[in-house]
């Protein structure tokens, strides 16, 4: 891991998984180490800790999901959206200033019940995690495509079952 300052905003911190929305990359009760990074160390698959912008009283409440795209706004700022392994959908994009933080270290328990470590930031997880990203992506656009043509399909069934009456 790369070291920086004793800042706090730079400090290592914890947080449990809770939620399935990353599964099964992450596992329910896995313990995820994270830290505040500088917006040029954010790439293409990394894991983020953002706060959940659709419940803002909740400030306690984070999600942790790959970063899938990197938008660039009129203005020249960068926008991030997220998304959940197991969602078919994206998160709606964030500021940098939305992000609490970069996953650097998972620390989950196997079939057997032994803790295992897993560092995301060497050259073979990054790999990894930038093809699940990709993919993550095509999944989605697939989901969409396939619920159009469903409810197109189930459409035309009741207006042939309609006819037919």
């Amino acid at each position: 891991m790369e070291n920086y300052n004793s800042d706090s905003s730079k400090a290592l911190k914890m947080r449990v998984v809770h939620g399935k929305s990353m599964y099964p990359f992450l596992q329910p009760a896995s313990v995820l180490v994270y830290k505040k990074v500088p917006e040029h160390h954010l790439h293409i698959g990394d894991l983020i800790v953002f706060g959940d912008i659709q419940n803002p009283p909740y400030s306690s409440s984070h999600i942790v999901h790959r970063l899938v795209k990197k938008i660039k706004t009129i203005e020249g700022k960068i926008l991030y959206q997220a998304k959940g392994d197991a969602n078919h959908s994206y998160d709606e994009p964030i500021a940098y200033e939305d992000v609490i933080g970069k996953v650097y270290l998972i620390e989950a328990q196997d079939k057997l019940g032994a803790k295992q470590l897993l560092e995301l930031d060497n050259w073979r997880t990054t790999m990894v995690n930038y093809l699940l990203a990709k993919t993550s992506c095509y999944k989605s656009m697939a989901y969409r495509i396939l619920r159009y043509f469903y409810h197109r399909l189930k459409y035309l069934l009741l207006l042939i079952k309609k006819i037919t009456l």
